[in-house]
């Protein structure tokens, strides 16, 4: 030992010795780091979900505009649905309502219009105050029961899906009510009768005709004229059309 060297001294009696620093080990941070920059990224990504919505809405309506055209009132209707229950120009108040005609014997594009309606049902699942109706050109084949049976093969069982039906002067002039072309059936089986989308406003007012076998872009057209029909319907408003 080096005589030079002080004697190492005790501590006095009653005396608190500083402890010695506790030593961090590498890494013990790093789950919570990890948790609060997962939590950064979720926030990020939500907003931006969110962001992409909002312009994609934005630019639907810089695409087909923010007004609709008014195209006259829908006309009194006589018609029952598949349940035999009546069904007036009253059932269409207060929602707005995707109109098509069909029949279920058709040979040609009704089947595909009613996918259509489906796809379009389905979009809007969930947005309150939507409903659909498909009414038959062909009274007298299409009976309530086929009326059922067709739906659920095509549409399923839908509460705000409404398939209707009535005699043929009342058929008729729905479909001039409508603007919608209507024959009668040839030796095919088929009938002239129109094949666009009718959206009526909750005032009983037909707003806007969307043709889905021409147009590529009609979904995207329907599902904007539907929410904007919904958001603000007295700002929407166009000159008459014709």
């Amino acid at each position: 030992m080096d005589s030079s060297s002080p004697p190492l001294q005790s501590p006095p009696p009653g005396s608190t010795q500083p402890a010695a620093p506790t030593a961090v080990r590498p890494g013990s941070f790093a789950p919570i780091a990890l948790g609060i920059a997962l939590i950064v990224l979720l926030v990020i990504v939500v907003q931006r979900l969110r962001q992409s919505a909002v312009d994609q809405d934005d630019a639907a309506g810089d695409r087909f505009g923010s007004k609709l055209a008014v195209w006259g009132p829908v006309p009194d209707l006589a018609l029952t649905d598949r349940f035999t229950k009546p069904f007036t120009r009253a059932n269409l108040a207060d929602r707005v309502f995707v109109v098509n005609f069909f029949f279920t014997g058709c040979p040609g594009p009704c089947v595909d219009l009613t996918r259509c309606v489906r796809t379009l049902a389905g979009n809007l699942r969930g947005v309150e105050d939507v409903s659909f109706a498909s009414i038959t050109v062909d009274p007298d084949a299409d009976t309530h029961d086929q009326l059922t049976s067709f739906a659920r093969a095509n549409a399923g069982e839908q509460p705000n899906w409404h398939w209707l039906t009535g005699t043929r002067e009342e058929i008729t002039k729905t479909c001039l009510g409508f603007f919608a072309p209507f024959g009668e059936k040839d030796k095919a089986g088929d009938i002239v009768h129109s094949t666009k989308l009718y959206v009526v406003d909750r005032q009983g007012q037909i707003r806007s005709r969307i043709n889905t076998q021409e147009d590529p872009d009609w979904l995207e057209r329907a599902v904007h004229d539907i929410r904007l029909l919904l958001g603000s319907e007295a700002a929407a408003t166009a000159p008459r059309a014709g």
